[in-house]
């Protein structure tokens, strides 16, 4: 069957399952356009609530069209909204188009200027040679991943807020929030490789900072760590 056909049967096949396993959720279909990328996704929403959990239809369509069972491709769709329910983090809908609540959320994210062209349309913004620093709201965060809020251009005019002093606010608090780490690559491939620095030591990568070659900016968790490059004093603080 092709996309269209896949959605339709799919749809019905996954809210039965949920069905069948005791959730009775709300499901329709959309456009989720995200920076460096946009995809047809299927959105379940508990009956009750009005937080639900984002599936992208195309990755499991390509898993069917790559030879995994249409069974198995519904069942692991079922599991992922059901592990997506229960790992949503508890959202205060109202507060999210208070400003005074949420400013102190504020985080910074650089991205491509040309491969998100479209997007930066509907997004406040600021220019940055050939990239952009978007605004996101971090509204949870654990070892378990992160939940942002992309701010819109919608979002912040129902807060009444403009994108100067938006942009001012991030750049108050995005370097208390996610602070600028910077580490020598040997350090870092360490962590990647899940050793010791006295290993890479020994397989004769350099220790000893004076020796590095290459440094990598980051935040702590990792998470689109390249924000790092609009924070007011990041230059001074590399050098």
């Amino acid at each position: 069957m092709d996309f269209n056909e896949f959605k339709e049967q799919f749809t019905e096949d996954v809210k039965q399952g949920l069905a069948d396993a005791g959730i009775d959720a709300k499901i329709s279909i959309n456009t989720v356009e995200k920076m460096n990328e946009t995809y047809e996704a299927m959105t379940v929403t508990p009956e009750g609530s009005n937080v639900g959990v984002n599936v992208n239809m195309e990755k499991f369509f390509e898993a069917y069209e790559n030879g995994t069972p249409y069974e198995d491709v519904v069942d692991k769709a079922v599991n992922v909204i059901e592990g997506g329910f229960a790992n949503q983090p508890t959202v205060d809908v109202s507060a999210l188009t208070d400003y005074d609540q949420m400013k102190d959320k504020l985080i910074m994210e650089v991205v491509s200027a040309e491969a998100n062209a479209d997007m930066l349309d509907k997004v406040p913004h600021k220019d940055m040679e050939d990239m952009a620093i978007v605004y996101r709201f971090e509204i949870n965060s654990n070892d378990d991943g992160r939940a942002t809020i992309l701010v819109t251009n919608q979002l912040i005019e129902t807060m009444g807020v403009t994108p100067e002093q938006l942009h001012a606010d991030a750049m108050e608090n995005a370097p208390e929030l996610k602070p600028a780490v910077i580490k020598g690559m040997s350090e870092v491939m360490a962590e990647m490789m899940g050793v010791s620095t006295e290993d890479l030591a020994m397989m004769g990568m350099p220790m000893d900072p004076a020796d590095e070659q290459m440094f990598v900016a980051s935040v702590p968790d990792k998470i689109h760590g390249a924000g790092v490059l609009a924070y007011q004093d990041f230059m001074d603080q590399a050098g």
